[in-house]
């Protein structure tokens, strides 16, 4: 109802965009897409990370079914053992519904449960790779955040997250059922394409600002 009467509607991205179109019908749609402030997340972030493993994937987010830790955990059950020295970290708290007791069970998985905003830079920058094996987003957030401390990035081709992250991450395809499993594996494996997704990474994050985005908020509020 509310779709069809406001003057102007703001979407985090242009997939959601393309939904909200062919789901309502209306054209009156925006897309306003997220930022990040490089002054908090950058590569030599610092904070408490002393508990962590030496060396490690990073998974950030909510327990829910939508954000596919589950195929995370298999496939990092199916690589694992190729990377003695690498660990998976899963950050988020766990609610009242999803808890870790419903998740596949595999070796050297660290919960942290949840993290606090001020640790969180220290935590992306220190990781060997970061990964979000979504089944669907609306923007990807923390892919940007990662990028921003210099962590090589791993999305999967679930909603905005292509568009999000362009060539700066190695996206895998959820129709195959290895293509998280492989695209971690080359990850690890690959130094060379680490350093590549490093750089390409801090260098998408300059085309997403919190500036940019208020800009593109008032130019819409102008507009209406």
């Amino acid at each position: 109802m509310l779709a069809r009467h406001v003057k102007k509607i703001l979407a985090p991205s242009e997939t959601v965009k393309r939904k909200v179109v062919a789901h309502f019908g209306v054209e009156r749609v925006a897309a306003a897409p997220e930022g990040v402030d490089t002054s908090v997340f950058h590569p030599k972030a610092r904070g408490n990370t002393h508990e962590l493993p030496g060396r490690y994937i990073l998974f950030l987010g909510s327990l829910a079914p939508r954000k596919n830790l589950a195929g995370l955990l298999r496939a990092w059950d199916a690589i694992g053992r190729e990377f003695p020295d690498t660990w998976l970290v899963v950050a988020g708290a766990e609610g009242t519904v999803f808890r870790t007791e419903i998740l596949p069970r595999a070796e050297r998985v660290h919960y942290l449960g949840y993290v606090a905003d001020a640790d969180l830079p220290a935590l992306y920058a220190g990781a060997a790779a970061f990964a979000l094996p979504s089944f669907d987003e609306g923007f990807g957030l923390p892919a940007l955040e990662a990028m921003a401390c210099g962590a090589p990035v791993i999305v999967s081709d679930g909603g905005a997250l292509p568009e999000v992250a362009g060539d700066a991450a190695l996206v895998f395809p959820l129709s195959e059922p290895d293509g998280l499993a492989q695209a971690l594996k080359a990850c690890l494996r690959d130094e060379g394409l680490r350093a590549s997704l490093r750089e390409k990474g801090l260098a998408r994050v300059k085309n997403y600002s919190w500036q940019r985005t208020a800009n593109l908020i008032w130019d819409v509020l102008n507009e209406a």
